[in-house]
């Protein structure tokens, strides 16, 4: 029943995921406008990511996936590592949160128990609408 329920919310971020919806915090200014490298956001879509992350559990992977996934948590380190010579340190946490965020989905996207098919499916039906937008 997790596991169905990790699937279907794994699934509806993929779908939502060409939508970004974001909830913004705030923003760092500088010269008095507001940066876009400076806002402190957390996307829908990263939250949803997350949870489907924790519900599925254990990655199940061959053994050939395993070196890629140890690069990942290398860069992650190394990302994290470098937050401590940073001068705004909570800017880099937050944009630390999207890398996260990312190496969960990549583990979501090469777990054994994921179908390509449908992934690839609902990515392309959540476009049609920002297609249609734009």
């Amino acid at each position: 029943m997790i596991q169905k329920f990790a699937n279907l919310l794994f699934l509806a971020s993929i779908f939502f995921l060409p939508w970004q919806t974001v909830m913004m915090l705030s923003a760092v200014e500088i010269s008095g406008e507001p940066s876009a490298y400076g806002a402190l956001s957390i996307y829908v879509v990263e939250w949803m990511i997350a949870f489907a992350f924790l519900l599925r559990g254990r990655q199940q992977t061959n053994s050939q996936v395993h070196r890629i996934t140890r690069a990942i948590y290398f860069f992650l380190a190394t990302a994290f590592f470098s937050l401590s010579f940073s001068q705004i340190d909570w800017v880099g946490w937050f944009q630390s949160l999207h890398l996260v965020s990312a190496a969960m989905l990549f583990s979501l996207l090469i777990d054994e128990r994921t179908n390509t098919r449908q992934v690839l499916v609902m990515f392309l039906a959540g476009l049609i609408v920002p297609i249609l937008l734009g």
